[in-house]
């Protein structure tokens, strides 16, 4: 029987791919963002789509090993960690990726974008693509101890469950990942923890007739994060 929950938001997505094979935050928007793009493209990995993609994302990195946040946006922030996380999965091994996720690591961790405070979500959507792309395994565990310092919040749970695998504090995130993803009244939220503890193995209750998200991020997240859906692609030993 199909995934309606699932299948809802693959042909949303679908449907709202834009000819240059990306997709913006809101369905009908022409312009092409990457934060977006690489969920969708994770979301629909091993079809078409995703591969189109794929093909925008890497026209998109810069000579510095980041990507630019759009078309017509050639600067570059956290989102370039989701993009080298695609690249990974994609079985793409970028040399420049790697070298700029570790020339922006700052003390163990990573920010959102240049002279920002380092915080939980960026450091850990960059472990994640550093462990996917099996580099530095010393500063993914720097990295680790910088997230177990930081105080856990409903918004950076998910992310770190992501980057936390393996770790035996894993166990202590998925305690408290599930009440929060019971809890939560942001459809974000709730698609980043439903992430995290899908990879890790916890299931989380979907409801079908819940309406498809305007924001094509968590259409893809959602999507990403379902019972039937690619969420295995992010698990640290994967293939690709």
């Amino acid at each position: 029987m199909a995934n309606v929950y699932l299948v809802n938001r693959l042909e949303a997505l679908r449907r709202s791919q834009n000819a240059d094979g990306g997709w913006a935050y809101t369905p009908g928007n022409q312009n092409s963002w990457l934060e977006p793009t690489v969920y969708a493209a994770l979301a629909l990995h091993g079809s078409p789509e995703s591969d189109k993609a794929w093909e925008l994302v890497r026209r998109w990195q810069r000579p510095n090993g980041s990507w630019q946040l759009a078309a017509n946006v050639p600067q570059s922030n956290w989102t370039s960690s989701l993009a080298a996380l695609l690249a990974a999965v994609k079985g793409h091994q970028s040399a420049a990726a790697d070298q700029w996720l570790a020339q922006t690591v700052r003390s163990g961790c990573w920010a959102w974008k240049d002279e920002s405070a380092p915080a939980a979500e960026p450091t850990a959507w960059a472990m994640l693509a550093m462990a996917k792309m099996k580099t530095s395994d010393k500063l993914v565990q720097v990295a680790r101890t910088f997230l177990l310092a930081e105080t856990l919040t409903p918004e950076s749970c998910g992310p770190t469950l992501l980057a936390m695998q393996g770790s035996p504090a894993a166990e202590e995130l998925k305690t408290v990942g599930a009440k929060w993803v019971a809890e939560t009244d942001s459809r974000l939220n709730r698609a980043r923890l439903t992430l995290g503890l899908r990879v890790h193995g916890v299931d989380v209750t979907e409801a079908a007739d819940t309406p498809v998200a305007t924001n094509q991020a968590i259409v893809a997240l959602e999507a990403l994060g379902a019972r039937d859906g690619r969420f295995a692609i992010l698990k640290a030993e994967a293939a690709a």
